[in-house]
């Protein structure tokens, strides 16, 4: 009776076991990553990760759960930047000069869609509309990540529009295009083409290994194109000027 009781006992324990290892394994790998792609990032999302291409600067952000540190790298010439998230902002890829501020608080106004998602909409302090995805919920700090990357108030939905009441059907040129400089260096406004979803892959929120830490964050995200590109807006102007 014991010897039968010990044997259902180990059998009941074994199979607990491989149970809780199970759902372990199933709660540490999402089946599931979003896919938001953007005029020029492509947003990749689990609550755990972010990872953000930049697709014009050829660089890469990650941040990831537990302490959501910003690493921005690059791996054509192997190189990184770190920053806590709430030092962050996407300005510090633009202007080595500046620092990091928070996100401005946003006024709801109420619910509306875009490109067919179903939204709810803010107003900035400058009077901009912000548009956020209503029907998926993410992480705060997902979404304080994305916030702080696109120069946006503070909204707890995916961002996927950002502009004024007239831009919401604006079509963007591929060349040049005025809406591309309105905030200096290339910043474009936020422009969701797509929202998908793709297998769970950790590759797509793996920092490679080897890359040198960098003391700037433009060191970083300035590619020779985003140099040369500069150079010439800036002669341009210089050569302007001369001849008023």
């Amino acid at each position: 009776m014991q010897a039968s009781l010990k044997v259902i006992l180990t059998g009941l324990i074994s199979a607990s076991s491989l149970m809780a290892l199970t759902c372990s394994q199933s709660a540490a790998a999402p089946a599931k990553e979003l896919v938001v792609t953007q005029l020029d990032n492509t947003i990749y999302l689990t609550d755990e990760a972010v990872r953000i291409k930049n697709n014009t600067g050829n660089f890469i952000l990650v941040a990831k759960a537990p302490d959501w540190k910003v690493t921005c790298f690059r791996s054509d010439r192997k190189v990184y930047w770190q920053s806590d998230l709430n030092r962050f902002s996407g300005v510090m890829l633009l202007h080595p000069c500046v620092s990091a501020k928070d996100p401005s608080e946003a006024k709801l106004l109420g619910e509306k869609k875009y490109k067919g998602y179903d939204c709810v909409y803010y107003q900035s302090k400058k009077g901009m509309l912000v548009y956020g995805a209503k029907n998926i919920k993410i992480p705060s700090k997902v979404a304080e990540l994305l916030c702080r990357y696109l120069f946006l108030p503070s909204i707890k939905e995916i961002p996927i529009f950002e502009g004024t009441a007239s831009e919401e059907k604006y079509q963007h040129k591929e060349w040049f295009d005025a809406h591309r400089y309105k905030d200096f260096l290339q910043r474009t406004p936020v422009a969701t083409k797509s929202i998908t979803t793709k297998a769970y892959d950790p590759k797509d929120f793996a920092i490679p290994p080897g890359l040198k830490k960098m003391k700037l964050p433009t060191e970083v995200s300035f590619s020779e194109a985003n140099r040369n590109d500069l150079e010439g807006m800036i002669e341009g102007v210089g050569f302007m000027g001369k001849d008023k």
